[in-house]
């Protein structure tokens, strides 16, 4: 931040004597022609003639008082009435040395003398929108244009006896503009060509100053600061000042704060922030003395002190940033003034210089120049300052003081930060400006992400991945500034830790923006980089990777897994593309041990195939696998007929794929397949007959009759109550037990009839299978005498008697009670078992005494047992009886009394009745036939009968075969 001259001292002439002065003439324009008022009072001859003498002998000094700037010119106002233009341009020189220099050049371009004659120009207004200049002399309000300077004549009411003005800081259309006159406060706008006012206000006293911003009004009177707002007209007084040791200071901060300006006894300088509500917001800023003037130049605040100095303090934190002394050549600084149209210059120097702050002393105007925002903020970042620079970013964008947008400034910010900070190692903070900018994944996969990881798909391929010795040379040469003594091993060790870190910052951003719209342009780019690092990570992520939803680019792909023989992740790419014929390929390769691959899972990925086959119905491709798998591994071919859900294989097919083995490596699979069938509850009557022949085969082979004999006496060693013989059977490990378990499940699911199943049966050690047979066919005596003497199992006896009960048969279940409780106490029985039987059918009678006929057991039960061994089942059917008994009794009690009470009921009413006389002759009141001797007659009330019928009293009589009508 510097000041240079832009029109240096003696530029500015004085006015000679009064004379009579030319007026140009302009066109009139609509939008000021209503304003009357505002033309040019020229001084006549007379008058000139009259002032002549007396100024002649007087000299008149001519100080800057204003200055208004548009494009490259500036507008100085006198003290004697002028309005003086120049232009400005930055030329460059060559001194005697031959080096070039910046040279600031200004050039007198336009002059004239403002209509209130050598009054001060106390205030300029530009309006560059318009090409208009507001000029405030002598307490009245004149427009001239904002170019040649020339007057703007106009007809409307006087604009006089103004004490102050002000512009809207705020540069959103509609312009406003406020003037302050003698306890009156008027605004106006300017919409569509025309100058409308707005509001007027009244105030209790005059304002001397004021400042607007949008609809709020900071102002001072002669001792209080106030706030007015525009829309409500509320004042709202603020802080009072001292009128005598200062005038009030008023400085628009942004849009919706200002900067008020105080001073101590001590005469310290103090500046108080207020926003658009009037409450004091940020810190308090202190100047050594009581400032002349105050600006605001985005993000400083700048104060001209009473020793010739300026003060920059920091907007945000309050901090002193700088003191900049003013050359003693440059008499009297008066003034800072602040433009809401910046000077632009530098088109000769190909470089902008950019100044809206300006320093009018009394006889020469210098500009505060500084780089521009966006150069500070560079310079913060390429300096490693990344976050003041960001915050000064935010700031930027937050005021206005960028001509893109935020999210375009940051973007760049960012990705300019990110590159700074990963080429300083710091690839987590730079991970964080990625995000924060969206910056492209192109632009980090060609800057970092391609050489940092092998993408190449050939050997001797030029890729990216030949830039890592840049990004190494970088890397060592970082390394090297923070350990200049470090040897090579340590910094070829670190090196590589740098790669891996730098790899996985990049990755965790490809990751991040994947799901980002900013990113979906150059989604294949990233998914290929995420593959390649993945493969060199390892299989399980590489593998993981392409078992989800990815847009890598497939041919790229394949030749790249192809080079770094990953077989199994072609299987998954192949899987995830629909290549199922490929897939298919290499899943084979791995099962005749071709491929080798830890990860790779037989039965996963034969279910992956039939899966894929049977959603595109292609049986052929299916067949083909299967034919191929009987020779490779016979059980995953079982596995693949049993996983397809659409294709509905014949058993024929399937036993012709099964035809190349040899005869006794065909069984094997054969039945792991109707097993499997029959699990899946897919299998049929076909597949069942086809299966328990496969069973009886392999019975032939594992029985024997000791085994046989073994399972039986070890069933009946277990004492009673026992688990079901088919239960039992399922704890057992040989080989017969655990046939003979699936043949009783198998015949018992199946439910074949005694014909179908008698080649089967014929073994003495299917005792407990034949029994099922025959209870599914009805023969519930062979049944239950299978399971009482020749297996024991007595539970299940019992429970298919229980289960005949609730059938739809009557009589059935205790059919089968008794005849069960016939066995067990049958003469003939085995004697070793006779306690046994007894025991079993005391437990028959005593669980189920209400299937038995109680005289019938009593006939059955042998001689010898006693009535102490029966007495349960006894007494339960006494009391049954003694119950019943007395059930009788007590509803023929309840009968009887409800028939005398219906008696005594009907007593009663024809006890109330009158009687009913019925004469020869007379006739039934519906049929209206006539009585006789022999005729049924019913009493029915009167109110039913028709006029004119023979009824007596209440009641009349009718046929007791018309009632119903």
């Amino acid at each position: 931040m510097e000041l240079q001259v832009v029109i240096p001292p003696n530029s500015i002439v004085a006015l000679p004597p009064i004379q009579t002065l030319e007026r140009e003439k302009e066109k009139e324009n609509p939008l000021w022609s209503a304003l009357s008022s505002l033309s040019l009072n020229t001084v006549s001859s007379s008058q000139a003639s009259q002032a002549q003498t007396s100024a002649a002998s007087t000299v008149t000094n001519t100080y800057i008082e204003c200055i208004a700037c548009h494009d490259n010119s500036i507008v100085i106002g006198t003290t004697d009435g002028q309005l003086l233009s120049f232009s400005v341009s930055v030329l460059l020189e060559r001194d005697a040395n031959n080096q070039s220099n910046v040279v600031i050049k200004a050039t007198q371009s336009a002059k004239r003398v403002a209509g209130t004659g050598r009054k001060p120009v106390d205030a300029l207004v530009a309006l560059c929108a318009e090409n208009k200049l507001l000029v405030l002399a002598d307490t009245s309000l004149m427009f001239h244009s904002l170019r040649s300077l020339a007057p703007i004549s106009a007809q409307s009411p006087a604009f006089k006896g103004i004490m102050a003005i002000c512009a809207d800081s705020s540069l959103d259309p509609p312009f406003n503009f406020c003037i302050a006159k003698k306890r009156v406060l008027q605004v106006y706008s300017v919409i569509d060509n025309s100058v409308t006012p707005s509001k007027e206000l009244l105030l209790s006293n005059a304002l001397v100053h004021l400042k607007k911003s949008r609809e709020t009004i900071l102002a001072a009177d002669s001792q209080t600061y106030k706030l007015i707002h525009e829309i409500s007209g509320k004042v709202t007084p603020l802080f009072p000042y001292d009128r005598t040791i200062m005038r009030p200071i008023i400085c628009p901060v942004g849009s919706s704060e200002f900067l008020l300006a105080f001073a101590t006894a001590q005469m310290v300088g103090l500046g108080m922030f207020v926003n658009s509500s009037g409450d004091a917001v940020r810190g308090t800023l202190e100047w050594p003395s009581l400032p002349k003037s105050i600006v605001f130049q985005f993000p400083n605040i700048i104060a001209l002190l009473r020793n010739n100095t300026l003060h920059v303090h920091n907007l945000f934190n309050q901090e002193h940033v700088a003191t900049i002394l003013i050359p003693q050549e440059y008499i009297e600084p008066r003034s800072l003034f602040v433009s809401s149209f910046p000077l632009r210059l530098g088109v000769e120097t190909q470089q902008d210089i950019v100044a809206s702050v300006f320093l009018g002393c009394r006889d020469s105007v210098l500009m505060l120049t500084m780089k521009g925002i966006d150069e500070q903020i560079l310079e913060l970042i390429d300096g490693k300052q990344v976050s003041k620079g960001m915050q000064l970013a935010e700031l930027a964008v937050q005021w206005g003081q960028t001509d893109n947008t935020k999210k375009e400034v940051f973007d760049s910010l960012y990705e300019r930060a990110g590159f700074t900070y990963f080429r300083d190692l710091a690839f987590d903070d730079a991970g964080k400006c990625f995000r924060k900018g969206e910056v492209s994944p192109m632009v980090v996969l060609d800057a970092f992400g391609k050489r940092l990881v092998d993408m190449s798909c050939d050997d001797g391929e030029e890729t990216g991945f030949h830039g890592w010795e840049v990004l190494k040379s970088e890397f060592e040469f970082a390394l090297r500034e923070q350990d200049s003594n470090a040897d090579e091993e340590t910094v070829s060790a670190r090196i590589l830790e740098l790669k891996a870190k730098a790899r996985d910052a990049v990755t965790a951003y490809i990751l991040y923006a994947r799901s980002k719209e900013y990113a979906l342009h150059c989604l294949e780019e990233m998914d290929n980089y995420l593959l390649a690092v993945y493969e060199e990570s390892g299989a399980p992520e590489l593998h993981t990777f392409l078992s989800v939803s990815n847009h890598v680019n497939v041919s790229w792909t394949e030749q790249f897994l192809k080079r770094k023989t990953r077989h199994f992740a072609l299987v998954l790419l192949y899987k995830s593309t629909g290549q199922l014929e490929k897939m298919m390929e290499i899943a084979l390769k791995f099962l005749t041990q071709e491929y080798t691959d830890p990860e790779f899972i037989a039965e996963a990925i034969i279910a992956d195939l039939v899966s894929a086959f049977d959603a595109a119905y292609n049986d052929g491709l299916l067949g083909i696998l299967i034919e191929r798998l009987v020779k490779v591994d016979p059980m995953l071919a079982v596995q693949a007929l049993i996983e397809t859900r659409y294709t509905d294989w014949r058993i024929e097919s399937v036993l012709a794929f099964f035809q190349v083995l040899h005869e006794k490596d065909r069984t094997a699979p054969i039945r792991a397949y109707l097993e499997q069938l029959r699990q899946a509850g897919r299998d049929n009557a076909e597949c069942s007959e086809l299966l328990l022949g496969i069973y009886f085969d392999d019975l032939e082979q594992v029985y024997t009759l000791e085994d046989a004999r073994d399972t039986r006496n070890s069933y009946l060693r277990v004492p009673p109550p026992r688990l079901s013989f088919l239960d039992f059977l399922a704890t057992r490990n040989d080989a017969l037990s655990r046939l003979r378990l699936e043949i009783s499940r198998l015949i018992e699911s199946s439910g074949f009839g005694t014909d179908r199943l008698a080649p089967f049966l014929k073994h003495d050690a299917l005792s407990f299978e034949q029994a099922h047979v025959h209870a599914g066919n009805g023969q519930f005596q062979d049944a239950l005498r299978g399971w009482v003497y020749a297996c024991g199992d007595y539970g299940s006896a019992e429970q298919f008697c229980v289960d005949e009960v609730s059938e739809v048969e009557p009589g059935l279940g205790k059919r089968c009670f008794e005849y069960l409780l016939g066995l067990y106490l049958r003469p003939d029985r085995e004697q070793s078992r006779m306690h046994e039987f007894s025991r079993q059918a005391l437990l028959l009678l005593n669980k189920y005494p209400d299937q038995f006929n109680v005289s019938t057991v009593l006939e059955r039960l042998p001689d010898r047992w006693s009535l102490n061994a029966v007495a349960p089942f006894l007494s339960r059917h006494v009391r049954d009886i003694v119950h019943e008994s007395r059930t009788k009794r007590i509803a023929k009690g309840l009968t009887l009394g409800a028939n005398l009470r219906t008696q005594f009921d009907l007593a009663r009413v024809l006890g109330s009745m009158e009687p009913v006389a019925v004469t020869i002759g007379s006739s039934c009141f519906v049929c209206g036939r006539q009585m006789h001797a022999g005729s049924a007659i019913a009493r029915v009330p009167l109110g039913n009968s028709k006029e004119g019928s023979d009824g007596v009293g209440s009641h009349t009589v009718c046929h007791v075969a018309c009632m119903e009508k």
